[in-house]
């Protein structure tokens, strides 16, 4: 292998790796945010508190989603090798 087929190789790597685990990692780092922000947030105003609430489910779902399909990738991706 030449030297621009190995650094194709470490650029495919890295952008995997960056979409299967950074992704996540973001929209983890966004909910706990969210919740830090809604638990912080004044509790008299409640256009704020349903601002902040909304953000926070909205993160939460999509954290989850992200997290379901990259187990169910890992699972699939499991069983596949356990056939070979």
């Amino acid at each position: 292998m030449d030297f621009k087929e190995k650094l194709m190789d470490i650029l495919t790597a890295v952008l995997v790796y960056g979409i299967f685990f950074g992704v996540p990692l973001a929209v983890l780092l966004w909910f706990i945010i969210s919740v830090i922000r809604f638990v912080r947030c004044d509790k008299n105003n409640a256009e704020i508190k349903k601002r902040r609430k909304a953000e926070m489910t909205i993160s939460g779902i999509i954290f989850a989603m992200l997290f379901i399909a990259i187990a169910v990738f890992l699972f699939i991706l499991n069983q596949s090798l356990k056939h070979m």
